[in-house]
């Protein structure tokens, strides 16, 4: 069914193999177009992109020196990131490889604590403003936590 030719423009087919293509870029996305009047709008859209594609053509455009220039700078990103992919393909790690890394590397993963939080829990807003007094005075707001609070 992927042979299927779905429209005809200026020529060239299109075919169930080019709407299956669309919707899995869309990825999420491809669940609006659900059902046949979704279906009908991706075909219109590819239908679109042909003739956007054949009046581009007709025009010209790829011996522009801006577009080659565009096109020869996507070639060399896309065959980048292809190579790249080929490379991770190629690669496989152990359990055992994963382990030895982590033990030998144990101090990249421990990070020292980033925030510490303190409060001082008391029962009235007298005792609070006693202790606020304190803390004016010189005691430091950590040793106020742990002499006043009334939790843990």
């Amino acid at each position: 069914m992927e042979n299927k030719v779905l429209a005809i423009v200026n020529g060239r087919e299109i075919k169930e193999s080019d709407l299956k293509t669309l919707v899995q870029n869309l990825g999420q996305n491809a669940a609006y177009f659900q059902g046949e009047d979704g279906r009908a709008k991706l075909v219109d859209e590819l239908i679109m992109h042909e003739l956007m594609y054949s009046d581009a053509v007709e025009n010209n455009l790829e011996s522009e020196e801006e577009f080659i220039e565009v096109f020869n700078n996507m070639k060399k990103s896309m065959l980048q990131q292809y190579n790249l992919r080929k490379m991770f393909n190629e690669i496989t790690i152990s359990e055992e490889e994963i382990k030895a890394f982590y033990d030998e590397n144990k101090s990249l993963y421990n990070r020292p604590e980033m925030v510490s939080a303190s409060h001082i829990l008391v029962d009235s807003e007298e005792k609070a403003n006693e202790i606020l007094e304190d803390i004016t005075d010189g005691l430091s707001f950590e040793d106020a936590a742990k002499e006043f609070s009334s939790c843990p």
